[in-house]
């Protein structure tokens, strides 16, 4: 899934137009669809062009509650919410309280306190819980289902478990970084910390990291994502690469290593829960008659030597450096097919630029147990 991002003033179609533009031309190995990232949900964005979107089979938006340029207000989220639940869209929230963030930032910035080390203390657990908990406070108001993508500490992961336990339809993702990485990472000599920034940050390697490890077993977490954000500048940009890494990192130290998941939840976080919840299901996601035949094999556990990853031999992601590398990996994918078509084979890629489709998507396939109550019910027939 690739982020189509709006900016300030920009017409939401017209964003999503550029990104399909930029596709179109450089041509896509792998099947994909959009996220709509939506930072001016204006009445026309609202009212004209999300519905439209939702007819082209763009069936998820993308809120934030933080970044200045980005972030929307609690007016805004809520209406943004109502028309979800109207199309059957799903919304992503990356939930941080942004002043919290900013304020912190300003405090750090006039103590001359911006090495990367930083990144964590800027960016405090309780700016994440916080505008976790708003946001299940408005999707249980306006009772709409979304999904807080990359959860990162486990304030945020008991808030989303509570409402889970209550039957609310909310659904989790976290990020490999969060379950590998500590924000010791961002301590390293000659500035080399600038390569762990993300956000939100990388966390206590104990405390914290055991306890999303955590809510990736007792099932807190729906689905397992890399949010995949690569540069190759030489100043501080925010995110991490991690695309080709995601499922051998969690089949390597998931399934293998620690043993606390077994194959079948490995598939259900990585494979059938994502192409339930983005509407791709039984297309993607299923092995079954008419599915698509997408298709990952891996190698025989007597086959593969345990290797640590190394960025120019095992990834083809276009940056320069990988966070995880020297991690030693305990299998690694052998074999991958889209659709029938063998697209990688043993370390090198078999496919071709252009092979990849445009995905058009339904609603949500998830089990949504809550339905509205009959006082909203009056309420929303009357606006």
């Amino acid at each position: 899934m690739l982020f189509a991002e709006q900016s300030r003033g920009q017409s939401l179609l017209e964003a999503v137009d550029d990104y399909r533009a930029l596709v179109s031309k450089q041509g896509s190995y792998a099947d994909f669809g959009f996220h709509a990232i939506i930072t001016n949900p204006s009445e026309t964005v609202l009212e004209q062009e999300l519905p439209n979107l939702a007819q082209q089979g763009i069936m998820s938006m993308k809120l934030f509650l933080t970044y200045k340029h980005m972030r929307i207000s609690d007016d805004q989220f809520l209406r943004a919410l109502l028309k979800a639940k109207e199309l059957g869209m799903i919304a992503l929230v990356h939930a941080e309280n942004g002043d919290l963030v900013d304020f912190f930032t300003e405090q750090l910035e006039a103590r001359g306190l911006t090495d990367p080390k930083y990144k964590a203390i800027a960016h405090p657990n309780a700016a994440e819980a916080e505008a976790t908990n708003r946001a299940l406070t408005f999707s249980k108001v306006i009772d709409t289902p979304l999904l807080i993508v990359h959860v990162s500490v486990p304030e945020s992961a008991k808030i989303i478990r509570k409402v889970q336990d209550s039957l609310q339809p909310v659904f989790a993702e976290t990020c490999p970084q969060y379950l590998l990485l500590g924000k010791s990472n961002l301590d390293q000599e000659h500035f080399c910390g600038a390569k762990f920034i993300c956000s939100p940050p990388l966390r206590s390697e104990e405390k914290d990291v055991d306890a999303i490890w955590r809510g990736l077993i007792n099932g807190t977490f729906t689905i397992f994502s890399s949010d995949h954000c690569p540069y190759r500048f030489t100043k501080t940009p925010n995110g991490l690469p991690g695309v080709e890494t995601r499922l051998p990192l969690l089949y390597s130290e998931g399934v293998l290593r620690r043993k606390c998941i077994d194959i079948k939840r490995f598939i259900e976080l990585t494979s059938e829960n994502p192409a339930k919840l983005y509407g791709m299901y039984p297309k993607k996601g299923a092995i079954q008659i008419g599915s698509d035949a997408d298709l990952v094999v891996w190698h025989a556990a007597s086959e593969f030597v345990p290797r640590p990853l190394q960025h120019t031999r095992d990834l083809h992601d276009g940056c320069d450096y990988s966070p995880y590398e020297g991690i030693e990996f305990l299998n690694w994918p052998r074999i991958t097919l889209l659709r029938g078509e063998v697209v990688f084979r043993e370390g090198v890629i078999q496919g071709w630029r252009g092979y990849g489709q445009f995905v058009k998507r339904g609603s949500s396939t998830l089990p949504m147990i809550r339905r509205m109550e009959k006082k909203w019910d009056v309420l929303l027939a009357a606006v």
